[in-house]
């Protein structure tokens, strides 16, 4: 007769084996802050770069901001940052918590990344200058593949995590390509390429790609800027638009009380019908697809310059 000890120890058993031959892909994983995915009881063994006493809660977090982090596990108050191969299975280890970034770390992949360009050009988004911390670049497309990423006018200027094999990249959204056409994923500047591709002559790849919190332009607050070679006094018109949101993505805006027209390089356009509303005290705000949003006055709107060229 098997004793209630000797069942219980062979599910244990049996359950350690399973979650070593389950890949993070096909396991159904919870979805965290900032898009992680991350489950109970399991840990990638190995592959340490670092460690923080945290709470579990910001472990996902850290990762992502972390350079050269995808995976992540969680045990007795301490975070665990982990940079493993893509695929790396998942172990099983009681009262920890395991996880990992999609677009570096297991995500849906399947999205088609090719080379644009060696620099961007002054069309698309029409990105402001700035004092950028993420000079990595690409063009958005539509392709059914990227999912809640397909390009729209929210996501120009966000930073997206491509992952194409050799290891993760965070991209600024300056351009899109071959809008309503499956045709395109992401389109990648030169040296984003080479830095996906582990230096591939120009052709086509498999990606993976999400969205980060990260903000492209040096600081932690949204800044609101006037469009790249527009007018920045003129009371009757003015186009504007919205940086450095940390991944939220914006959905509308309003200035002086007028609805701004959205244009397909992401920014909003403003008609005072004959009045001059846009003062430098007019209050602006833009809303934002998960129900936030940030305020500015007219004053506090930057010159966006020339186009930002990255190269």
């Amino acid at each position: 007769m098997i004793s209630t000890v000797s069942l219980k120890a062979c599910f244990a058993l049996l359950f350690a084996v399973m979650s070593i031959i389950t890949d993070p892909v096909g396991a159904q994983w919870n979805t965290g802050d900032g898009g992680v995915k991350w489950q109970l009881d399991c840990d990638f063994n190995g592959y340490d770069i670092g460690n923080r006493e945290i709470a579990g809660d910001q472990c996902g977090r850290l990762c992502i901001n972390t350079p050269g982090c995808n995976h992540f596990s969680h045990f007795q108050g301490v975070c665990y940052l982990k940079n493993a191969p893509i695929g790396t299975s998942r172990q099983y280890k009681a009262d920890c918590v395991c996880g990992y970034i999609p677009a570096s770390g297991g995500g849906s992949g399947g999205v088609k990344g090719t080379f644009w360009a060696e620099q961007s050009d002054a069309g698309g988004c029409q990105m402001p200058q700035g004092d950028y911390v993420v000079t990595d670049a690409i063009a958005l497309g539509q392709s059914q593949a990227l999912g809640n990423l397909k390009w729209r006018q929210g996501l120009c200027g966000q930073v997206l995590r491509i992952n194409c094999g050799n290891g993760p990249v965070d991209a600024v959204v300056a351009s899109t390509c071959n809008l309503n056409s499956d045709s395109c994923g992401v389109d990648m500047i030169g040296k984003t390429w080479r830095q996906a591709t582990a230096n591939k002559p120009p052709g086509i790849v498999d990606c993976s790609v999400s969205l980060t919190n990260r903000n492209p332009i040096r600081g932690n607050n949204a800044l609101c800027y006037f469009r790249p070679n527009s007018e920045t006094s003129n009371a009757y018109y003015a186009i504007l638009g919205v940086v450095n949101t940390g991944g939220r993505i914006s959905s509308s805006a309003v200035a002086a009380g007028v609805v701004g027209r959205r244009n397909n390089d992401g920014w909003f356009e403003f008609n005072g019908a004959g009045s001059p509303r846009f003062t430098p005290d007019a209050q602006v705000v833009f809303s934002y697809e998960d129900g936030s949003s940030s305020s500015f006055t007219i004053r506090n709107c930057l010159n966006g310059g020339q186009v930002k060229i990255f190269q």
